[in-house]
């Protein structure tokens, strides 16, 4: 009961004072189950017009490299990748044009998870070199040691990257180990798991798996894994050094991998000499980057984008799992309960402006509410994109409601503004 009496989004005010719906462009194929979803959302409109685009739902083929590729779209102030990659986007580019980002790892999580445990449990029971004797005519059972399985309740796994994925790994995979270690920037507490410096996790594991793509194993890295172990790698083939990887592989290490070099190649990656050989050797077992590439999965990673979407679209809410790496952290100012403004913009970090501009407006009667700032906090980036948003009531007024923010806008000199009308 107490929901349906809440105000709802009416839609944007524009300089003249209309109101008009949230304009999101659904591109590179995205699922149809998302474009219904947002077609049917009072308050959304699909737009076929990307440059005029405010929200903008991309898997892999959109390109955002540079500043120069975001000037295209000028509206845009929502860019949500459906999927777990966010190769295609330059946050340093994104955060420069005032474009808040977010990409949709949740549904992703198990499978990918499952995926590197798959290659664990392939290579420990050797299917693959007892598929290729069976399929060539051998029974070489207790006469060829490459069949012969691999107990893993004496052995280390070493996972690189303790964030999702890496801690459902652990979940799925701990019981069949000794024991567990894994090396990350940040120290999360699991009773049955250790965090060990990288070059001490290489070291000391049996099996590592990769599971982020802020680390490259070095040829130097890499010289430091026992020979006889398995590598596996579902975050980023650049993840891992090539040339030292095909070194390392020669002296006897395995690899089991879901990604690699350059993807976006397509078949003529495989004209790039160091991928062919690694593919071809006995020790090498992959699959072409489908660990979330299933029916169900990518359907709910639709599903997320567009709720993600649609948050935003309708309450001003960003990034609400304080997803790490994007340029804007959570910023979440609640459903409104009473009708009125919803102010939202990106700027740069400029604290005492902003205090000084909602200051003047206190002095001139309008009384700020729900006050709400947030800034991306990712290590090595030059700028630093924050987001700011604030509410006032019914009774300001559309004309005056459109004066405050272009006064707000104008003193934190703004990247992107929004005026949301909330009404009965």
């Amino acid at each position: 009961m107490l929901s349906s009496s809440l105000p709802l989004y009416r839609g944007d005010v524009t300089e003249d004072g209309l109101l008009e719906p949230f304009r999101v462009a659904a591109m590179d194929n995205v699922s149809q189950e998302v474009v219904t979803r947002l077609k049917q959302t009072p308050g959304i409109a699909l737009t076929d017009t990307p440059e005029q685009a405010q929200g903008m739902l991309i898997r892999d083929k959109s390109k955002f490299p540079d500043l120069a590729a975001f000037e295209r779209f000028r509206a845009l102030m929502y860019l949500i990748r459906v999927g777990v990659g966010v190769d295609n986007i330059s946050m340093d580019a994104a955060s420069r044009a005032g474009v808040a980002t977010l990409n949709t790892p949740g549904a992703s999580t198990q499978p990918v998870a499952q995926r590197a445990l798959a290659f664990i449990l392939s290579w420990a029971a050797r299917l693959k070199e007892g598929t290729q004797s069976l399929q060539e005519g051998r029974w070489d059972k207790g006469r060829d040691a490459r069949v012969e399985p691999i107990d893993l309740s004496e052995k280390t796994l070493g996972i690189v990257g303790f964030g999702r994925i890496g801690q459902t790994l652990h979940r799925l995979a701990k019981p069949l180990f000794a024991r567990v270690l894994y090396a990350d920037i940040r120290d999360v507490p699991v009773a049955d798991a250790q965090r060990v410096p990288l070059e001490e996790l290489l070291e000391q594991s049996h099996i590592v798996s990769i599971h982020t793509a802020d680390t490259t194993l070095t040829p130097e890295l890499l010289a430091r894994m026992r020979d006889d172990g398995l590598l596996v790698n579902t975050a980023r083939g650049k993840a891992v050094s090539k040339e030292g990887l095909l070194a390392k592989m020669h002296g006897g290490l395995s690899y089991g991998s879901d990604v690699f070099w350059d993807e976006k190649k397509g078949d003529d990656m495989f004209k790039d000499e160091p991928t062919r050989l690694i593919v071809k050797q006995d020790r090498f077992a992959g699959t072409p980057h489908t660990a979330a590439d299933d029916r169900v999965t990518k359907a709910r990673l639709g599903r997320e984008a567009a709720q993600r979407m649609t948050d935003f679209a309708l309450h001003g809410i960003v990034n609400p799992d304080s997803i790490p790496g994007h340029t804007v952290p959570k910023i979440d100012a609640g459903v409104r309960s009473k009708p009125g403004y919803r102010f939202v913009l990106t700027h740069a970090s400029v604290k005492q402006q902003l205090q000084r501009a909602t200051t003047e407006l206190g002095e001139r009667g309008f009384n700020i509410q729900n006050f709400h700032n947030a800034e991306e906090d990712r290590n090595g980036n030059p700028h630093k994109l924050a987001m700011t948003s604030f509410d006032l009531g019914a009774d300001t007024g559309r004309e005056n409601a459109r004066g405050v923010l272009d006064t707000i806008a104008q003193e934190v000199g703004a990247y992107k503004k929004r005026l949301m009308f909330f009404g009965s």
